[in-house]
């Protein structure tokens, strides 16, 4: 069996990398809120009706956000 250990570089980058992507999809998460809240654009008619906002599928600032959150996935 092949051991791991934490002193390798690349097993170092990998946990460095790791974060940092786990960091910039926080990140990301908190944009996406900001912008949909800032537009009052929401994806579910609860939201919509709790914020006084619209139910929009297709805002181009939003979805900009939300396609930067899917290729970090």
């Amino acid at each position: 069996m092949v051991s791991i250990s934490l002193t390798d570089p690349a097993v170092q980058s990998y946990i460095v990398y790791s974060a940092v992507l786990a960091m910039k999809m926080f990140a990301i998460t908190l944009l996406t809120a900001k912008v949909r809240m800032s537009k009052k654009v929401f994806a579910n008619a609860e939201d919509a009706k709790a914020n006084h906002g619209t139910v929009k599928l297709d805002d181009p600032d939003v979805e900009r956000v939300r396609r930067a959150h899917l290729n970090d996935l």
